[in-house]
């Protein structure tokens, strides 16, 4: 009898320690007339799909703040510096050549650039255009695949 005494209260206190935090009043109504609504208006298609509610709450997490990260891995910062200046660099001065901006870009975004072999400046060099390059035809091939039906 005592063991099932002691399991029994660790077991509430067990229980208690998982509890979830409290969503305020307001929220919490809010939260529950937009469910009876949802099932008022979709009844049938929860009746039909068991797994639908879960998606629901899936996608209203999702509108939720803070937002999840965005997938992939991070940008490099080197080339999303290049783009920056190159943008800048053409807004500031449109009469330059491509080559004199990016002449300038390459002193300021690649570090050590000055100092390094005439070899390894060319391919530096080289890399951030073509990474560049890739990102902004990234973008274009993103934004076209969302336009198209």
């Amino acid at each position: 009898m005592p063991l099932r005494q002691a399991n029994r209260e660790s077991l509430a206190t067990l229980q208690k320690a998982r509890r979830r935090e409290i969503v305020p009043a307001p929220i919490h109504e809010e939260v529950v007339s937009f469910g009876k609504f949802v099932a008022e208006l979709f009844g049938p298609a929860f009746a039909g799909n068991s797994r639908l509610k879960y998606s629901i709450g899936r996608l209203l997490t999702a509108q939720l703040p803070p937002s999840p990260q965005p997938g992939g891995r991070p940008a490099f910062a080197i080339v999303t510096a290049a783009i920056c200046a190159r943008e800048e660099a053409k807004r500031r001065h449109p009469e330059r050549s491509d080559k004199e901006i990016w002449g300038e870009i390459y002193r300021c975004v690649i570090p050590h650039y000055e100092t390094l072999p005439a070899i390894e400046r060319r391919e530096a060099a080289q890399q951030l255009r073509k990474q560049t390059y890739w990102r902004l035809h990234a973008r274009r091939r993103r934004e076209r695949r969302k336009t198209q039906p």
